[in-house]
Order: C-alpha cells, then sequence, then structure tokens
C-alpha cells in the first residue's frame, strides 16, 4: 500500500484503497461522506491541529494493541461495532460534520393545506398552508446557542463534556443534516459506517500531513453540495506513503 519513493503519485488512496477496502463490505454508491472525509482530513492534519490528530491516533493505535475483536479476521478492516465504541473517533466525526455540513440545501417542505403550529425558541409560531420552510444546515451547527461561544471552532471534545440534555439537543441538530422523517437520507448508516472505517484505516495505517495547509483543495459548489478535487497530502515518518483525492 505504500507508494514509490520520489514525486507525487495518483494513488488516490481515500478513494481507490482505503474506502474501497471499506466499502466493499456493502453494496451501494456513497456521496456525503466522503465529502466528510476530505474535509476533517484537513482538520488533522499536524500542521493543523495536532492535539486532536494526535488524540485519535492515540485511541486507534491502543485499540488496535490491544485487539479484543476490533479487526475483523475475514476482511481485516476495523468493525463498525468496534469503530463505535472509540468515543474521541467519533467526536471527530461528529464535529468534522458540525463545521462543514456536507451539504447546505435549504431543502424546503411544503406546510400542510391547513396550516400547523410549530415552537421557535419556546413560543408558538403559526405556519400558513401551503409555504415552503427549509433549513440553514450551516446556521444550525455553527450557532453558538446550541455548540457553545467557541461554535466556529474545529474542537471535537464538545462531544465528549456537558450535561446529557445538552449533548442530546448536539446529537438531534447534527442529525438534522441527514434530514428527517420520511425525508431522512436513505443512505444515512452508510455513511456513518464509511466514515467510522475510513478514520481508522486511515491513521491505522498511514502518517499524512497536507502539502499545502493554507490551500489544502480546490472545491466547487454545486447546487448547495461542495465537490472537492486535487487535495494532496504527503506521507511521512514509518508509513511513508503519498496520498491525493484528484
Amino acid at each position: 500500500m505504500a507508494a514509490p519513493h520520489g514525486g507525487l503519485h495518483h494513488l488516490y488512496l481515500v478513494r481507490k484503497i482505503i474506502v474501497y477496502r471499506t466499502l466493499r463490505q456493502f453494496k451501494g454508491p456513497w456521496g456525503a461522506g466522503f465529502i466528510e472525509i476530505a474535509h476533517t482530513i484537513k482538520y488533522l492534519g499536524p500542521q493543523c491541529h495536532e492535539w486532536y490528530r494526535d488524540r485519535l491516533q492515540g485511541e486507534i493505535d491502543e485499540a488496535v494493541k490491544g485487539n479484543r475483536g476490533v479487526v475483523s479476521k475475514e476482511t481485516g478492516i476495523v468493525t463498525h461495532a468496534a469503530a463505535r465504541q472509540m468515543p474521541y473517533l467519533q467526536a471527530v466525526i461528529r464535529e468534522g460534520m458540525r463545521v462543514f455540513p456536507p451539504m447546505l440545501l435549504i431543502a424546503p417542505r411544503v406546510v400542510p393545506p391547513g396550516g400547523d403550529t410549530v415552537v421557535v425558541d419556546g413560543e408558538e409560531v403559526f405556519l400558513p398552508g401551503r409555504v415552503e420552510v427549509g433549513q440553514s444546515a450551516l446556521a444550525f451547527h455553527q450557532s453558538k446557542g446550541i455548540f457553545g461561544e467557541d461554535a466556529r471552532v474545529f474542537r471535537p471534545e464538545r462531544w465528549l463534556e456537558g450535561d446529557r440534555e445538552k449533548l442530546a439537543g448536539m446529537v438531534r441538530v447534527s442529525d438534522l443534516m441527514f434530514s428527517h422523517s420520511k425525508w431522512q437520507c436513505l443512505r444515512k448508516q452508510v455513511a456513518m459506517v464509511e466514515l467510522s472505517k475510513v478514520f481508522f484505516e486511515l491513521l491505522r495505517n498511514f502518517d499524512f500531513a497536507l502539502i499545502d495547509p493554507k490551500k489544502p483543495w480546490k472545491m466547487r459548489n454545486a447546487n448547495g453540495v461542495f465537490l472537492i478535487e486535487q487535495m494532496w497530502a504527503r506521507g511521512d515518518g514509518t508509513r511513508n506513503v503519498i496520498v491525493g483525492i484528484g
């Protein structure tokens, strides 16, 4: 899995090796998860947030050392059940999605003909029938009232602290990025499995650093879905690999 020495190589590591190995355990296309993989890698680059990277690396290394059925004997890949039990890994995933929601579409819903009453900030608000109501994922997920005064900062620890009621509220808001009820994204569980396995395997197998942390990628907005290209990271340390998203 390591690249030859010298120069940049279009390995497309995240897309064609790590993701392929983890996703071959189930079938179906993948979308939002890949966007979050790319964006969270930015925050885990040692030039940007060394503390978060080292803490997550430590949790993963400890899990591998202790084994305890963490890695499947059949596939050689971490099991989803084991990844779900790793608190800091799950906090990093939640925080990556929160800081940069994969889709910023308003996704409007039409109010029933007779209208409806909802509660906003403790007050009842009547919504007239047949009007469209949408949400701003970015505003929700960077709300200081929900996530604290440092809501614009990437800080996974927020998911591991605070009282249970506040955390439950944060999780409910976080889950809204997949919509709700009968409109919920059918591939929500696929995305969460993907994210858990990819980050575990990525840090388990590779050391990496972004080539240019100030300009980590080329990104374009495709009607509310951000497409990421030309993201390059160079391996260092014992693993010595070069990775890229072309």
